[in-house]
């Protein structure tokens, strides 16, 4: 809805203008007040409403400067500027704007690298520099302006290992080899197409994802996803994370938060009720906790923080407060987990620590320091035993 308007916004303008020179920032001018409208109008919350109007800001703009003869970096400027001012007009503080336009830099040099074919570790080198001049220009400070080079290049490692496994499985998949088959084959391409990338940040989250992500995928794509197929992707899930260096027990609990989010997402897509959606991905939580050798306790808990996760992401990208969402996350939590047989105290302190940790996650993917994840995670902990009258 919200990339849409930008959009609409930028080809009206480009109608009443003249189109390149210095038409990306008008365009981008324009994309950005008209995405911002429409984040409001679907109810977002205002800093959501900010990075998203800047986002889409640097987006119009960088597709307007690659009409002309533009380096990678030079493209990247440009949407750096039009995503700093349209997140200065938005609201947003000095800071977070100079960040944002930093991040986008990053991410559309990269783009641009690699829509002209550059190798992954030259793409990696491209997204950086762009990252950095950006951030040197907007004022960011090293630390902050390499934590931000962080969270891009392992974005960008992400992407690159989704490729590799996407292809990886519709090969074995073609060859007529089994979902369990294709899944090992994504498993290897997708940590081996991580560590290509030549990313400083350990990404075997990233590889996990892109390996479940893939299997799940090539087995819709042909046939329709079926349980078996959902048990194959948190397979692949814990290989790809093993073969990059996770620990046994963080990668197995990988797995299962990967087959969970499939299964919310299979149900999501087949319309089913927001409840059953829900049932579906604690329902697919417990079966995955169980096939890694996990008890019965331990399944259903893993069940009921999945169920509690699921419905704070929602709410979150909805654009609900964070009080709203981490109270949502946290009722869900203590529902399901009194469904499952824990007594109602148990129940009570797993809602609330789901409802602090979903939070405090979001905060962490934003790229704040451990002391800011902390204090957002106590403070999201509070609400959430209030929210269930403790």
């Amino acid at each position: 809805c919200i990339e849409l308007a930008g959009l609409s916004a930028r080809n009206a303008t480009n109608l009443i203008t003249s189109s390149g020179g210095k038409n990306e920032l008008v365009m981008s001018k324009a994309a950005a007040k008209e995405a911002l409208n429409a984040a409001r109008f679907i109810g977002m919350d205002t800093e959501k409403s900010a990075k998203w109007a800047a986002a889409v800001a640097g987006d119009i703009a960088a597709s307007a400067a690659s009409a002309s003869i533009m380096t990678a970096e030079q493209i990247a400027s440009v949407a750096a500027k039009a995503s700093k001012d349209a997140a200065l007009a938005s609201g947003m503080s000095q800071q977070d704007a100079a960040e944002i336009s930093s991040l986008t830099a990053g991410r559309v040099a990269a783009m641009h690298a690699k829509a002209m074919e550059q190798n992954p570790k030259d793409t990696m080198e491209t997204a950086q520099r762009a990252t950095e001049e950006a951030a040197s220009v907007a004022g960011v400070n090293m630390s902050q302006t390499s934590t931000i080079v962080t969270r891009l290049l392992a974005g960008i490692a992400a992407e690159n290992a989704l490729v590799a496994a996407t292809q990886a499985v519709d090969a074995a998949l073609d060859a007529d080899l089994t979902i369990e088959e294709a899944a090992d084959a994504a498993a290897l391409a997708a940590a081996n197409a991580a560590k290509a990338s030549d990313c400083t940040q350990v990404v075997a989250d990233s590889a996990a994802k892109a390996a479940s992500t893939a299997v799940a995928e090539g087995a819709e794509s042909r046939k329709g996803l079926t349980p078996r197929d959902m048990a194959a992707a948190a397979v692949a899930a814990r290989k790809a994370a093993k073969i990059s260096g996770m620990a046994e027990g963080k990668a197995s609990r990988l797995a299962v938060a990967a087959a969970a989010s499939i299964a919310a997402e299979a149900a999501a897509c087949a319309n089913f009720a927001f409840e059953e959606v829900t049932s579906a991905a604690a329902r697919m939580a417990k079966r995955a906790a169980e096939a890694e050798d996990m008890s019965v306790e331990r399944a259903m808990k893993y069940s009921a923080n999945v169920a509690g996760q699921y419905v704070g992401r929602c709410a979150s990208a909805a654009g609900l407060s964070m009080q709203d969402t981490v109270a949502l996350a946290a009722r869900q939590t203590q529902r399901t987990a009194a469904a499952g047989g824990f007594v109602p105290a148990k129940a009570l302190r797993m809602g609330v620590e789901t409802g602090g940790e979903v939070f405090a996650e979001e905060v962490a993917e934003a790229g704040k320091s451990p002391a800011e994840v902390s204090a957002a995670a106590a403070n999201a902990t509070r609400q959430a035993a209030q929210a269930l009258n403790m």
